[in-house]
C-alpha cells in the first residue's frame, strides 16, 4: 500500500469542490455495466448475489453507523462504559472479519491493486470503458473484508500496454459508505507510514 502525492478533486453541480487523498491500496473489486435509471432508483447491493455473511456485515455496518451519536453521548458521562462498548464492537468486527475471509477463500476472490480515495478508483481492466457509462461495484476493503456496494461513473480509460487504466467517480454516497473509504485511506497512510519509519 503507498500513498501518492498528489490529490484527486472532484465537483458535482452546484457543489464546492472537495480535495481527496489517494492511496494505492489491495482490494476486492467486482462491477457490472447499469443504467442511469437504476443509479437513480435501486439500491447497488440489489444488483450483486451476496452471500448471507456479507449481507450480516452491511447490517453491523449499519447498527454501528446508528450508534455513533448514542456511543458519544455515553462518552460524556461514562468513560469506562465507553471504552467496554468500543472493546465488545471491536471483537464483533474480528469475528465478522474472519466469517468473511472464510467464505472469500471458498469463492477464490482474488484482490487487484488500485488507487483509491474517498471520492473514487482507479484501476487496470482488459477491456475498454466508455466515458460517461455508469457502473455498479461491490468494492471489499482489505484486510477487515467490509464490503461496500456502491455505483460509480466512468470518467476516464486511458490505454496501457495490454490494458486499459479506468478512472472512476462514486455517486451519491451515503454516510456510512464515506465514512469506510475514509478510514481505509486513513489505514493506508498510517501502514505506508510504519514502513517509511521502519
Amino acid at each position: 500500500m503507498k500513498q501518492t502525492e498528489s490529490k484527486i478533486s472532484s465537483s458535482s453541480g452546484g457543489e464546492e469542490r472537495r480535495e481527496f487523498f489517494r492511496v494505492e491500496d489491495r482490494v476486492q473489486l467486482k462491477f457490472i455495466p447499469c443504467s442511469l435509471e437504476q443509479v437513480e432508483n435501486v439500491e447497488a447491493e440489489t444488483l450483486f448475489n451476496q452471500s448471507s455473511v456479507k449481507s450480516l456485515t452491511q447490517e453491523l455496518r449499519r447498527i454501528d453507523h446508528d450508534s455513533q451519536q448514542l456511543l458519544r453521548s455515553l462518552a460524556e458521562s461514562n468513560r469506562s462504559l465507553e471504552l467496554y462498548l468500543k472493546s465488545m464492537n471491536r471483537k464483533i468486527d474480528l469475528v465478522a472479519s474472519q466469517l468473511c475471509a472464510v467464505v472469500n477463500d471458498s469463492e477464490n476472490q482474488k484482490s487487484q491493486l488500485v488507487t483509491l480515495s474517498e471520492s473514487g478508483l482507479a484501476f487496470l481492466h482488459p477491456k475498454l470503458a466508455v466515458e460517461g457509462h455508469y457502473l455498479a461495484l461491490e468494492l471489499t476493503l482489505l484486510p477487515s473484508y467490509c464490503s461496500l456496494f456502491l455505483y460509480a461513473q466512468v470518467i476516464s480509460c486511458m490505454q496501457c500496454p495490454g490494458k486499459y487504466r479506468i478512472g472512476i467517480q462514486f455517486i451519491g454516497l451515503s454516510d456510512i459508505d464515506r465514512q469506510a473509504l475514509a478510514k481505509q485511506v486513513m489505514h493506508c497512510q498510517l501502514v505506508q507510514k510504519r514502513m517509511n519509519q521502519e
